[in-house]
């Protein structure tokens, strides 16, 4: 099994999702993934084959090229609210069977923007790229301070996790993770960028 530090990096390109409150909370749900491809819009733009496997929620629009969120518009939606036109995305986990890789099955791909006692000034910016981890890190201490992951079993007791930070036992029903961004304060000048990330 690849190493958690390996697999964290994850992309997000909005699709103008706003946050309008004044101390927002909002929750994305996603059935499964629409599609399983190599290719990362954001860190390997326009370049096929040269990402590891990502499994893809959201606009079903993005291709190895997307930079904007009028380009995710023209797609649909596999999220619960079908006005919700971002793409996620994440390294796809592989299980060994045999002599191959198969993708282990995502029950639910969940993305919370939570602001907590941060005033949300302004929506989320049109555009707006993020990343979490560094693809290229090979040891944990390589990743970006603020980027984290964390596994679990969801409702079984504590366990230890192995050397790459799973649990170190089968769970009885589903494996967690727990994927940390970073942070963001915009500044009113930088939404004139075409992107932001």
């Amino acid at each position: 099994m690849p190493s958690n530090t390996n697999m964290l990096q994850a992309a997000l390109l909005t699709s103008g999702l706003a946050i309008q409150s004044a101390y927002a909370y909002t929750q994305v749900n996603v059935p499964s993934p629409f599609m399983y491809k190599n290719i990362d819009p954001i860190v390997f733009p326009g370049e096929h084959g040269k990402s590891h496997l990502h499994s893809f929620f959201g606009s079903d629009a993005v291709n190895v090229n997307t930079k904007t969120s009028d380009e995710l518009r023209a797609g649909c939606t596999n999220a619960e609210n079908p006005n919700d036109l971002s793409v996620y995305w994440v390294p796809t986990l592989l299980a060994q069977s045999g002599n191959s890789f198969v993708p282990v099955p995502v029950m639910r791909f969940s993305a919370y923007y939570g602001l907590g006692d941060t005033p949300a000034e302004i929506p989320i910016p049109e555009n707006l790229q993020m990343l979490a981890g560094d693809a290229k890190a090979q040891t944990p201490a390589a990743m970006p301070e603020e980027a984290h992951a964390e596994w679990w079993c969801e409702n079984d007791a504590a366990s230890p996790l192995d050397k790459n930070g799973f649990p170190s036992k089968t769970c009885s029903t589903h494996l967690q993770q727990l994927l940390y961004f970073p942070n963001c304060k915009f500044q009113r000048k930088q939404l004139n960028r075409p992107s932001i990330g």
